[in-house]
């Protein structure tokens, strides 16, 4: 156990952060960035004269470009009778502008250049990004910049992506999130925008006799995407200058039309309407209670974050906690508490809460314990000690945050800067500088009985009422005085406290010095079944480090009952964990410990001073820490529920698992799993414990800022403890069953949806560097005209993507297409038909468009990882695919460089086409399809028994 932090030492820490920033950006200046200690660029905010925020970054060090545009309007200004509208022009930008007017060519230049775009539309804003290989950002941003001058809205694709739209709409029907959102939607003020229905689908966006939806659309554009209404970010290897020029040469045309928005004037909760309680039934077999409290806007408080406040103390999951007293009542299994609204003119706050049985019986009792722990905040008041706790930790998070990706950095900064100064675009929502005593307790007076809506969520509670669009059963009724004053009159009892003072707090946040550069993870242990692999890593500028091991067992994940066994034993090792751990991961320090394919795996990270002092804490538990009857009811349970409710996940989310269901050795059915839960007992999950480690081979990584000797030193100590009574062995890798050659293999999904889908799943022939680079490859060229075609073009439906698959480094490819329009006969039509075009494409394709395409398939390949985490998983994976030259991505752009336009139609045709062809078919009828165009794919070879299957194939 570390030595205690006291409350002056958090002081101490508070005063150096500040020390640091002042030293950091001595001169104030309300346009100078405030950075992290991890973070390396240049940045320059700057406004252009048609009011256009800007904020640009310098990174020399990137291999990727990226920029991001933020539209200060979302759903909440979507006309009454056009709702969805925001949502639809989002999606209507990419379909074509006056310089670049085929609809997919800026998604084609894309996908050339390596890169990757999305958007997104909420209540509040529009949000438009992509990033590219570095050399492409000049040629994106006039692609990018056009959507903001010139966007055509031509008539053919507003009439055809409003059926996309509709088909995402179609595809969430039975998402129980949106479901039970809507139903608050239903429930808030109908004359307040947060109302709406903010999708869109044929209903709301097809032409009627009083307006066309395409000149609505252009109004929309023109009102709303106003320059002053705009954040952009920029980022590129280019100094600061040149990035400066091009965004002044490109954007400074965007018109601006000094729109303001319309203040909202009216309430969320009409008056007299709350505290009511609601009932909803969900499509999954899920639990779930919630009080919504309605508060003040919090858009002002964000140097006193009284709300973090508030929520880190209700949602704290350590002793004395609310939550640890609902489970040791037997009550909930997991809580949450944080702003649910969260816009400029108004806010809500939540608290959610996992229920058992138990929990649901006694819903009301949990709601008594709610408001007493508010009630104990209340009694107590906001204490200094406790936000200066906080502060101090969100002043190390924001010192050694994590670097992200280009395309999230400048997605999340342009939102960012809709709401914060340049100055503190970057450290914002870290930033807790001010304590407000009477501010935090205005916010807390908010959480009353009065003010309160409470949400229950079951599949068998009584309903009267349907919501509209997603048709939701669901109930409201005014709360009962009783229950009012019942809830008043909480008060807490001597289980609940105030949590103590964090003992994780790192104390010397430090990085190794004099350390001898290492390229690459060395082999620093290697004894009989125990083998330590070592990078020391300081490169990210971060004190933290990561630890692996892999604990493999022949008893590990052997048949179905041991794999459920194995999860329902690593749940019960968290759910003892808990308490302990959850200081651990607010002061920075995070572990896992679940089952893998193999035996089960151990993994702690975070800044390196106190990792050892976590992980021998969970391994010890692994061992030792008591399984209790109670909790293994309550998991045991939950684990059938989960299985239940997977049955009922989208069809294409379902094909995917099935597919790694049918050709993975020791990946086991829903059926068996679902039967091997029903008949496991704790005296199951007792002997599996045991019976895991008689027979184990460990391999472990450490990776980071930790030295060789320290370790050496930790890999010691894991070694003594995990073979004090256990044997060493070897354990074989997951095997891949090969498909027949030549022979098309089938199998059709048991579910219920409205949408059909077709997975079309071609296997490689080997396993080996030319047949990996050539399947990555087609998927490169196919992508993006697949997506076209299929979707744009055809309409067939919302989720259509081709992408490759590598199964346990076997190559793959798939086709995917959930509609809600047509069947699986269909849809394998246009594949076929789209392979078979695409197939001249192909042949004809000029040497500069192939080399590009290769070009941009080595850089995505060989994207630099932005944080230590990222180059840590990339190191397991090599380490438990036994790829330990560490050279796996090199290898396979070397063989992608050298890969012949002959070489690529050659494995096209033999891959989709030729008598060698391995290719299994995934499909399933929607109910909502129309009979004359609901037809299954006839296969001649079936698949009935999927552990049959598997066992009479050879494998790789």
């Amino acid at each position: 156990m570390s030595s205690k932090i006291s409350f002056l030492s958090i002081g101490i820490l508070i005063i150096m952060a500040v020390a640091y920033v002042s030293l950091k950006n001595s001169q104030y200046d309300p346009n100078v960035v405030i950075q992290p200690d991890t973070d390396k660029k240049s940045y320059q905010y700057i406004e252009l004269p048609n009011k256009l925020r800007v904020l640009l970054i310098s990174d020399p060090a990137t291999d990727k470009a990226a920029a991001a545009l933020d539209v200060h309007v979302g759903s909440l200004q979507d006309p009454e009778n056009r709702q969805g509208l925001a949502h639809f022009l989002e999606h209507m930008l990419f379909l074509g502008t006056e310089d670049f007017p085929e609809a997919g060519e800026y998604q084609d230049f894309i996908s050339k250049n390596g890169g990757s775009h999305n958007a997104f539309t909420a209540s509040e804003h529009t949000n438009y990004f992509f990033e590219v290989e570095k050399s492409a950002l000049e040629p994106a941003l006039n692609r990018f910049s056009a959507f903001f001058k010139t966007p055509l809205f031509t008539e053919k694709y507003v009439d055809r992506e409003k059926n996309a739209v509709h088909s995402e709409y179609q595809a969430k029907l039975k998402d129980d999130v949106r479901r039970n959102y809507e139903v608050i939607r239903e429930i808030i003020n109908p004359k307040h925008p947060a109302s709406k229905f903010s999708v869109g689908s044929l209903d709301t966006l097809s032409d009627t006799d009083q307006s066309s939806v395409q000149d609505e659309l252009k109004a929309f554009y023109k009102k709303y995407y106003s320059a002053n209404l705009m954040t952009l970010v920029v980022l590129g290897q280019e100094d600061l200058a040149t990035l400066k020029s091009w965004v002044e040469e490109k954007f400074s045309a965007i018109p601006n039309h000094e729109t303001k928005l319309d203040s909202i004037q009216e309430p969320l909760f009409t008056k007299g309407s709350l505290p009511a309680e609601v009932n909803i039934n969900p499509i999954k077999n899920t639990r779930t209670l919630s009080l919504v409290f309605p508060i003040e806007s919090l858009a002002t408080h964000y140097r006193e974050k009284p709300i973090q406040y508030i929520s880190n103390l209700i949602g704290h999951e350590g002793e004395g906690s609310l939550l640890s007293e609902l489970k040791a009542q037997g009550l909930a299994d997991s809580l949450s508490a944080g702003s649910g609204f969260n816009n400029l003119e108004y806010a809500t706050f939540n608290i959610s809460i996992k229920l058992t049985q138990k929990g649901l019986e006694q819903y009301q009792d949990i709601v008594s314990e709610v408001f007493a722990y508010i009630q104990l905040l209340k009694n107590e008041g906001p204490k200094q000690s406790l936000f200066d706790e906080q502060s101090s930790l969100n002043s190390i998070a924001f010192r050694f945050q994590e670097q992200q990706a280009p395309r999230q950095t400048v997605s999340h900064l342009a939102g960012n800067l809709q709401r914060y100064t340049a100055r503190e675009v970057i450290r914002g929502p870290y930033l807790m500088a001010r304590y407000d005593a009477k501010l935090i307790t205005r916010y807390l007076d908010q959480l009353t009985p009065d003010n309160v809506l409470v949400t229950i969520a079951e599949p068998n509670l009584p309903t009267d009422k349907l919501s509209k669009w997603y048709q939701t059963p669901y109930s409201v009724k005014p709360l009962t005085e009783d229950e009012i004053t019942a809830w008043k009159s909480a008060q807490p009892n001597g289980h609940l406290k105030l949590p103590v003072e964090n003992q994780f707090i790192p104390e010397h946040l430090t990085l190794l010095e004099n350390t001898q550069p290492q390229e690459k993870p060395v082999k620093i242990t290697e004894e009989e079944g125990f083998t330590v692999w070592h990078r020391t890593n300081v490169s990210f500028d971060s004190p933290k480090a990561d630890i692996f091991i892999n604990i493999r067992s022949p008893q590990g994940n052997n048949t179905a009952q041991q794999g459920v066994a194995g999860n329902l034993f690593a749940k019960l090792i968290n759910d003892s964990l808990n308490e302990y751990s959850y200081p651990a991961y607010l002061a920075g320090l995070d572990y896992a410990f679940y089952r893998n394919s193999r035996g089960v795996t151990i993994k702690v990270s975070g800044y390196s001073e106190k990792l050892e002092t976590l992980l021998n804490t969970v391994i010890d538990s692994m061992f030792n820490a008591p399984l209790e009857e109670q909790r293994f009811n309550i998991y045991k349970d939950e684990t059938l529920r989960a299985y239940t409710n997977e049955a009922k996940d989208k069809p294409y989310s379902l094909a995917y698992k099935k597919l790694v269901t049918l050709l993975m050795s020791s990946s086991w059915t829903l059926e068996e799993r679902m039967t091997a839960a029903q008949e496991i007992t704790l005296e199951d999950i007792e002997a599996y414990r045991k019976n895991l480690f008689k027979e184990i081979e460990v391999v472990m990584l450490t990776h980071g800022n930790l030295s060789e000797d320290e370790a050496k030193k930790i890999g010691a100590h894991v070694k003594q403890t995990l073979f004090k009574d256990s044997q060493s062995t070897t354990v074989p890798a997951n095997q891949v069953a090969k498909l027949t050659k030549g022979e098309i293999t089938g199998f059709n999904l048991d579910t219920q949806h409205n949408d059909s889908v077709l997975l079309a799943y071609y296997q490689g022939l080997e396993i080996s560097d030319q047949e990996r680079a050539l399947a990555g490859l087609a998927s490169q060229v196919i992508s993006t005209p697949f997506y076209t075609d299929i979707r744009t073009e055809k309409q067939r439906g919302y989720i259509v993507f081709a992408t490759p698959i590598p199964l346990a480094q076997v190559p793959g490819f798939t086709l995917i297409t959930q509609s809600h329009v047509v069947g699986p006969k269909t849809l394998s039509n246009d594949y076929q038909a789209f392979l078979l075009q695409f197939r001249d494409t192909l042949s004809t394709m000029q040497p500069e468009e192939f080399d590009q395409h290769k070009a941009a398939l080595v850089s995505k390949l060989n994207e630099k990882p932005q944080r230590l985490s990222q180059l840590s998983d990339r190191y397991w994976q090599e380490i438990d695919q036994e790829q330990t030259e560490f050279d796996n991505r090199e290898r396979l752009s070397s063989a992608i460089e050298a890969i012949t336009k002959d070489e690529l139609l050659a494995f096209y045709d033999r891959f989709f086409f030729g008598p060698e062809s391995r290719e299994l078919l995934i499909q399933y009828q929607g109910q909502s399809v129309t009979p004359e165009k609901a037809e299954l794919i006839e296969v001649k070879n079936l698949i009935s028994n999927p552990r049959s299957f598997k066992q009479e194939r050879q494998s790789f």
